[in-house]
Protein backbone atom coordinates (compact mmCIF):
# COMPACT_ATOMS: atom_id res chain seq x y z
CA UNK A 1 0.00 0.00 0.00
CA UNK A 2 2.81 2.43 0.83
CA UNK A 3 4.41 1.79 -2.53
CA UNK A 4 1.12 2.60 -4.29
CA UNK A 5 0.80 5.83 -2.34
CA UNK A 6 4.47 6.63 -2.98
CA UNK A 7 3.89 6.49 -6.74
CA UNK A 8 1.27 9.23 -6.43
CA UNK A 9 3.43 11.29 -4.05
CA UNK A 10 6.30 11.04 -6.55
CA UNK A 11 4.13 12.77 -9.14
CA UNK A 12 3.78 15.70 -6.75
CA UNK A 13 7.51 15.66 -6.04
CA UNK A 14 8.26 15.73 -9.77
CA UNK A 15 5.98 18.78 -10.05
CA UNK A 16 7.86 20.48 -7.15
CA UNK A 17 4.76 20.39 -4.93
CA UNK A 18 5.32 20.05 -1.18
CA UNK A 19 2.80 17.93 0.72
CA UNK A 20 1.61 18.27 4.30
CA UNK A 21 1.70 14.51 4.93
CA UNK A 22 -0.46 13.48 7.91
CA UNK A 23 -0.41 9.67 8.04
CA UNK A 24 -2.30 7.71 10.68
CA UNK A 25 -3.96 10.67 12.38
CA UNK A 26 -5.56 10.32 15.82
CA UNK A 27 -3.39 7.30 16.55
CA UNK A 28 -3.63 7.81 20.31
CA UNK A 29 -7.28 6.76 20.09
CA UNK A 30 -8.63 3.31 19.39
CA UNK A 31 -11.13 3.93 16.57
CA UNK A 32 -8.76 3.27 13.62
CA UNK A 33 -6.87 0.04 12.96
CA UNK A 34 -3.54 1.84 13.56
CA UNK A 35 -4.61 3.45 16.81
CA UNK A 36 -4.32 2.77 20.50
CA UNK A 37 -1.09 0.76 20.35
CA UNK A 38 1.35 2.48 22.71
CA UNK A 39 5.11 2.46 22.69
CA UNK A 40 8.12 1.48 20.63
CA UNK A 41 6.59 -1.82 19.50
CA UNK A 42 3.20 -0.30 18.71
CA UNK A 43 2.28 2.76 16.69
CA UNK A 44 5.77 4.28 16.93
CA UNK A 45 7.18 1.32 14.96
CA UNK A 46 4.49 1.70 12.27
CA UNK A 47 5.11 5.44 11.90
CA UNK A 48 8.90 5.02 11.70
CA UNK A 49 8.55 2.17 9.19
CA UNK A 50 6.35 4.40 7.02
CA UNK A 51 8.83 7.27 7.28
CA UNK A 52 11.77 5.00 6.39
CA UNK A 53 9.96 3.55 3.37
CA UNK A 54 8.84 6.88 1.94
CA UNK A 55 11.95 8.92 2.75
CA UNK A 56 14.85 6.46 2.41
CA UNK A 57 13.49 3.93 -0.08
CA UNK A 58 11.30 6.15 -2.29
CA UNK A 59 13.42 9.30 -1.74
CA UNK A 60 10.38 11.52 -1.17
CA UNK A 61 11.79 14.78 0.12
CA UNK A 62 8.70 16.86 -0.61
CA UNK A 63 6.77 15.59 2.42
CA UNK A 64 6.31 17.71 5.52
CA UNK A 65 5.57 15.07 8.14
CA UNK A 66 2.61 16.05 10.33
CA UNK A 67 2.30 13.79 13.38
CA UNK A 68 -1.35 14.24 14.39
CA UNK A 69 -2.92 13.08 17.65
CA UNK A 70 -6.37 13.45 19.10
CA UNK A 71 -6.81 15.76 22.08
CA UNK A 72 -6.26 13.62 25.16
CA UNK A 73 -9.75 13.74 26.62
CA UNK A 74 -9.25 10.68 28.80
CA UNK A 75 -12.01 8.85 26.93
CA UNK A 76 -10.56 6.27 24.57
CA UNK A 77 -7.38 8.34 24.12
CA UNK A 78 -3.92 8.23 25.61
CA UNK A 79 -1.29 10.93 26.26
CA UNK A 80 0.59 12.22 23.23
CA UNK A 81 4.02 11.08 24.43
CA UNK A 82 2.97 7.40 24.42
CA UNK A 83 2.85 7.59 20.59
CA UNK A 84 5.56 10.12 19.73
CA UNK A 85 8.00 8.70 17.14
CA UNK A 86 10.75 11.26 17.81
CA UNK A 87 11.68 14.70 16.54
CA UNK A 88 13.74 13.31 13.63
CA UNK A 89 10.55 11.81 12.12
CA UNK A 90 8.28 14.82 12.55
CA UNK A 91 8.18 18.30 11.00
CA UNK A 92 4.91 19.51 12.55
CA UNK A 93 3.05 18.23 15.63
CA UNK A 94 -0.74 18.51 15.50
CA UNK A 95 -3.79 17.61 17.52
CA UNK A 96 -7.48 17.32 16.69
CA UNK A 97 -9.83 19.19 19.02
CA UNK A 98 -13.57 18.61 18.92
CA UNK A 99 -14.53 20.48 22.05
CA UNK A 100 -12.78 22.79 24.49
CA UNK A 101 -9.32 24.07 23.54
CA UNK A 102 -7.77 23.10 26.85
CA UNK A 103 -4.46 24.70 27.68
CA UNK A 104 -3.06 21.27 28.56
CA UNK A 105 -3.58 20.02 24.97
CA UNK A 106 -1.51 22.93 23.73
CA UNK A 107 1.13 22.79 26.49
CA UNK A 108 1.70 19.05 26.09
CA UNK A 109 2.15 19.40 22.32
CA UNK A 110 4.45 22.43 22.58
CA UNK A 111 6.60 20.58 25.12
CA UNK A 112 7.01 17.58 22.77
CA UNK A 113 7.62 19.87 19.79
CA UNK A 114 10.85 21.33 21.20
CA UNK A 115 10.48 24.38 18.97
CA UNK A 116 8.92 22.70 15.94
CA UNK A 117 5.58 24.06 14.65
CA UNK A 118 2.34 22.92 16.27
CA UNK A 119 -1.05 22.88 14.56
CA UNK A 120 -4.71 22.14 15.07
CA UNK A 121 -5.08 19.31 12.56
CA UNK A 122 -8.88 19.20 12.80
CA UNK A 123 -11.27 21.30 14.84
CA UNK A 124 -14.99 20.99 15.43
CA UNK A 125 -15.21 24.75 15.84
CA UNK A 126 -12.68 27.43 14.99
CA UNK A 127 -10.55 28.56 17.91
CA UNK A 128 -11.86 31.71 19.59
CA UNK A 129 -9.60 34.78 19.62
CA UNK A 130 -8.83 34.35 23.32
CA UNK A 131 -7.46 30.87 22.52
CA UNK A 132 -5.19 32.37 19.85
CA UNK A 133 -3.93 34.78 22.53
CA UNK A 134 -3.27 32.14 25.19
CA UNK A 135 -2.04 29.53 22.68
CA UNK A 136 -0.09 31.65 20.18
CA UNK A 137 2.03 28.96 18.52
CA UNK A 138 -0.76 27.30 16.49
CA UNK A 139 0.38 27.62 12.86
CA UNK A 140 -2.95 26.51 11.37
CA UNK A 141 -6.36 25.13 12.13
CA UNK A 142 -8.51 23.13 9.77
CA UNK A 143 -12.23 22.65 10.12
CA UNK A 144 -14.70 20.74 8.04
CA UNK A 145 -16.66 23.08 5.79
CA UNK A 146 -20.03 21.60 6.74
CA UNK A 147 -19.29 22.25 10.43
CA UNK A 148 -18.06 25.80 9.82
CA UNK A 149 -21.13 26.47 7.68
CA UNK A 150 -23.23 26.06 10.84
CA UNK A 151 -21.30 28.76 12.73
CA UNK A 152 -22.51 32.37 13.04
CA UNK A 153 -21.15 34.31 10.08
CA UNK A 154 -20.19 37.36 12.18
CA UNK A 155 -18.08 35.23 14.56
CA UNK A 156 -16.23 33.65 11.63
CA UNK A 157 -15.71 37.04 10.00
CA UNK A 158 -14.24 38.42 13.24
CA UNK A 159 -11.88 35.47 13.50
CA UNK A 160 -10.77 35.55 9.87
CA UNK A 161 -10.32 39.34 9.96
CA UNK A 162 -7.95 39.09 12.93
CA UNK A 163 -4.37 40.00 11.91
CA UNK A 164 -3.07 36.72 13.39
CA UNK A 165 -5.12 34.71 10.89
CA UNK A 166 -4.02 34.39 7.27
CA UNK A 167 -6.58 33.24 4.74
CA UNK A 168 -6.26 32.25 1.11
CA UNK A 169 -5.26 35.26 -0.91
CA UNK A 170 -4.10 37.28 2.09
CA UNK A 171 -0.74 38.99 1.91
CA UNK A 172 1.91 37.63 4.21
CA UNK A 173 2.88 40.01 7.03
CA UNK A 174 6.20 41.79 6.63
CA UNK A 175 8.74 41.23 9.41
Amino acid sequence: QLDVVAAQLKKLKDANIPVLWRPYHENNGNWFWWGGRKGEEGFIALYRMTWERLVNYHRLDNLLWVWNENAHTGRQTHPYYDFFPGLQYVDVLATDVYGEFKQSYYDDLVMLASGKPVALGEVGAPPPLDVLSSQPRWVWFMGWADIFDRRPTDALKTLFDDPRVLTRGAALPTP
